[in-house]
């Protein structure tokens, strides 16, 4: 038994506009990805934006050393022209099968849209990158320039406002230290502080300073004027290390996951994943949890909400 393997760049794999780029279809697992990660660094648009990618093993019918492959997808599309349910067989050397078992799936899966592939094997079909567009037509700023963008406004301690991928609210605050992969932000609430936050980098959607009367009054009211937290945020796993230090009640959210919301402390901090335990809303202790890094989109600490809670949990 043989197989192959399928790589594909998701653009914004979490967002309501994730768009997905068939790459190619290679001899090893290792050459796939060596494929994708020379992309996330080379290729317009994958080094630009936030882009994951997949590799899929599948079972080759047909002979070893082949050069051209035929395969078969079937989907559905969303409300906002998504792609979603993907359905995907197996690879095969003969046309003539590869469109005889995607009428099988057809009788047994109900799909909108169907199509059928051939591939040469190792060679890159996807090769020219992508830009990303607003909906009036302007250009998004790629991670280099928002990380710029919010490095500017550190050092004068200038309000900004952030929209996110996720959410139709504005996100007001303070820009207080970037990363690679995270940004640092102290909330402002309607010129009163409220706490801290450590968000995902990949998730803003677009970046804009409040200068003017906004940042006039923050100054006059003593709103700049704080310290800022001692905490790592070169990843999530330095995050919850210092934070577990500081001893803090925190949130975790997954906003993707609008039900997902935890309130507690942190028990231990793996490579990949947190061990949390959360208390609900009637301030009773669960059991706890393992929440995977790739799963969080942001954490906040020392706001009113968990402090109130803190004092008497």
């Amino acid at each position: 038994m043989s197989y192959l393997y399928e790589l594909e760049i998701q653009s914004f794999p979490n967002g309501e506009e994730c768009e997905r780029y068939g790459i190619g279809i290679f001899r090893t697992e290792a050459e796939a990805a060596e494929t994708a990660e020379r992309y996330l660094r080379e290729i317009k648009g994958f080094r630009d934006y936030y882009c994951e990618y997949t590799v899929r093993k599948a079972e080759l019918i047909g002979r070893d050393g082949i050069d051209i492959v035929h395969t078969w997808t079937g989907w559905n599309i969303d409300e906002e022209e998504n792609e979603i349910d993907l359905l995907c067989g197996l690879m095969y050397e003969e046309e003539a099968a590869a469109v005889a078992a995607m009428e099988t799936a057809k009788a047994v899966n109900s799909r909108q849209e169907w199509v059928l592939n051939r591939w040469q094997i190792g060679k890159c079909e996807w090769t020219e990158g992508f830009e990303r567009e607003y909906p009036d037509g302007s250009i998004a700023p790629t991670l280099s320039e928002l990380r710029e963008g919010l490095q500017k406004l550190i050092a004068p301690r200038t309000m900004c406002g952030i929209e996110l991928e996720y959410s139709d609210q504005v996100l007001y605050g303070f820009p207080l230290a970037v990363s690679e992969q995270l940004f640092l932000v102290a909330e402002d609430d309607d010129f009163l502080l409220n706490g801290f936050q450590v968000r995902r980098l990949r998730d803003i959607f677009e970046l804009g300073d409040r200068k003017g009367i906004y940042q006039t009054i923050a100054e006059k009211e003593g709103l700049t004027d704080f310290e800022v937290p001692d905490v790592d945020i070169t990843d999530w796993r330095s995050v919850f290390a210092s934070l577990q230090k500081l001893g803090k009640h925190i949130i975790i959210e997954r906003e993707y996951a609008p039900d997902f919301f935890r309130l507690g402390v942190i028990e231990a901090v793996g490579e990949d994943h947190v061990v949390f335990r959360h208390y609900d809303a009637d301030g009773i202790w669960q059991e706890p949890a393992r929440i995977p890094y790739r799963e969080i989109t942001s954490v906040t600490f020392d706001d009113r909400y968990a402090n109130m809670f803190s004092k008497y949990i």
